[in-house]
């Protein structure tokens, strides 16, 4: 799906080797900006909900339930960028393009009204019937993933908004679980981010949230920096992940915002504990 500006790339088991192979040429090579959003199947808030840091150990706890508790991961969105903002470009149509990768659901008793209601809301032109026959399997995403050499380098830069929901999902299928999920610990879980994904920005942490005219949700933090969409459908995680990259770049085009973006570097919106945010305002908080 496109508009006149960019194109989504849909992702299904059938093209799923194919275009896995196009994204790590081009990170590895001269898109090394990557931005990643995951869509967790019945899951309809980011955490923190609001605009509030909150208590870190509670939200993390919440982190922690919310992957435990809604088990599939059904979209994954990947933009990237080179040093200048551009996207890679569609061999088929000239265009800039981003990924949207569609997973198999696992849930053996589903609630398809749910899960339709959703995923209308939510995932972009998806169905859950398509999601279960032409999905690709979580694990199979997962290893390829992990094995792509995206992962575990500091020249790859990683951009969530709100990531802690994105990269605890991700890690549950990495690691270990007992009968009653991930039970990572706040400290471990910390080290295995920093394994995983030795540089990222959280663009939550980086922005803040206007007291007054925000609402702790991407489109309207992104607008307070004339940040706007540029995908049709605007549900799905492929949309999502190229607005958070869009707002990197743009305070990344500033020098106060360049600067702040490596004082910021690793924050995670809610999670990072409050002391160690606050250390460096927010870019809506910062005397400029």
């Amino acid at each position: 799906m496109s508009n006149d500006s960019v194109v989504i790339r849909s992702v299904w088991e059938s093209n799923f080797r194919a275009e896995m192979n196009i994204v790590k040429q081009r990170a590895m090579s001269d898109h090394p900006f990557v931005s990643l959003t995951t869509r967790l199947l019945l899951c309809r808030e980011r955490i923190p909900a609001g605009k509030a840091w909150g208590n870190p150990d509670i939200n993390y706890i919440g982190l922690r339930v919310t992957v435990n508790g809604f088990k599939d991961v059904v979209q994954v969105g990947l933009a990237l960028c080179d040093k200048l903002g551009r996207l890679p470009l569609c061999k088929e149509t000239g265009k800039p393009c981003v990924w949207e990768f569609n997973l198999k659901p696992l849930e053996a008793e589903p609630d398809v009204t749910k899960e339709e209601r959703f995923l209308k809301k939510f995932c972009s032109n998806v169905s859950a019937e398509q999601l279960r026959s032409e999905g690709i399997h979580p694990a199979r995403f997962a290893a390829d993933l992990r094995d792509c050499g995206l992962l575990m380098r500091r020249k790859i830069s990683w951009v969530v908004f709100k990531g802690g929901l994105d990269f605890m999902a991700l890690m549950r299928s990495w690691e270990t679980q007992g009968a009653e999920g991930l039970t990572l610990e706040y400290a471990e879980f910390f080290r295995l981010l920093a394994f995983y994904f030795p540089l990222f920005y959280d663009m939550a942490a980086v922005l803040g949230f206007h007291p007054v005219y925000d609402n702790g949700t991407i489109d309207v933090t992104a607008r307070s920096i004339n940040v706007w969409r540029e995908c049709e459908p605007v549900e799905g995680a492929a949309s999502d992940s190229l607005l958070a990259l869009r707002m990197f770049m743009r305070m990344k085009m500033m020098k106060k915002g360049c600067e702040l973006l490596e004082k910021k570097a690793k924050v995670l919106f809610g999670v990072t504990s409050e002391q160690e945010a606050k250390a460096v305002p927010t870019f809506h908080m910062a005397p400029f």
